[in-house]
């Protein structure tokens, strides 16, 4: 199905305890085997696959396999070559969905030339190039490709103690602001960390290897801390699973968080997620 025979999925969205069934799901609807590099993002229960080079013209791919709809999306013929790529959807704003494709990396935006982003909305079927200044500070920053859409703003991490923001809920022929929200207790992490959802609230959680911190971020762009947790009680924890993320504290990351329970995901490189 292409994007100008049809533009809008129907709720339901994925939900499966199979894992292999689910990859199943998703890869029944493409018209090509994906690999994991080809998925770009998802987002409320929307799947976004990125161009392949075996196949032209190259094409986005936006999937629910709730629903077994996947409609292909034609790159903007401005795209000289596959770059990250991001999906903006939430049911209960409007079922239309945005792709936001960064034009170019971090590291070669500044003053002199500033991000771009090249916008497709499923509500106009068409790409619009937005040029977005951002804050100075954040300029020759690597920036952390995951994106987190929330209340019309697209948020990601960048590894400097930043919080880059970008406003893309705009009317036709209006701007795109960025900017730069500095982490809480900058200075003191030496990971990446992380941000999600949980309950209708945007999260960023971070450790130092010895405890644990998430915080909330609130609509004045305020932190506010909501739990500490020291490692010290992973380490008399009666469950196994706690005294293994002690013993390996140092490589813990945060890696997601529960969309309607508050609970946060955790990962170690040894033992994967918990």
């Amino acid at each position: 199905m292409h994007y100008s025979d049809w533009n809008r999925f129907t709720p339901p969205y994925p939900h499966t305890h199979d894992g292999v069934g689910f990859v199943e799901s998703y890869s029944a609807l493409l018209p090509l085997k994906p690999t994991p590099l080809d998925l770009h993002d998802c987002c409320n229960g929307l799947l976004l696959f990125g161009p392949s080079p075996s196949v032209r013209p190259a094409e986005y791919y936006v999937c629910n396999p709730a629903t077994k709809q996947c409609v292909a999306i034609p790159t903007n013929p401005t795209h000289l070559e596959p770059m990250f790529a991001a999906l903006a959807f939430n049911p209960t704003e409007s079922l239309n969905y945005k792709i936001v494709r960064f034009a170019q990396t971090a590291l070669s935006a500044s003053i002199s030339n500033p991000l771009k982003l090249d916008i497709f909305s499923s509500d106009t079927g068409k790409w619009v190039t937005h040029v977005v200044p951002l804050d100075p500070a954040v300029y020759g920053l690597k920036w952390i490709k995951h994106c987190v859409y929330f209340n019309g703003v697209l948020y990601m991490l960048s590894w400097a103690s930043y919080l880059i923001a970008f406003d893309i809920n705009i009317k036709t022929g209006g701007n795109i602001s960025g900017r730069a929200i500095e982490l809480p207790e900058k200075g003191r992490f030496d990971y990446r960390g992380s941000i999600g959802i949980s309950k209708d609230c945007f999260y960023y959680s971070n450790h130092d290897g010895s405890e644990w911190c998430i915080w909330s971020l609130d609509h004045g762009e305020k932190w506010n801390l909501r739990h500490k947790i020291p490692f010290q009680h992973f380490a008399v924890a009666r469950h196994p699973v706690g005294k293994l993320l002690y013993q390996n504290r140092l490589g813990t990351r945060p890696c997601g968080f529960h969309p309607t329970s508050e609970i946060i995901f955790i990962a170690t490189p040894k033992f994967g997620a918990f």
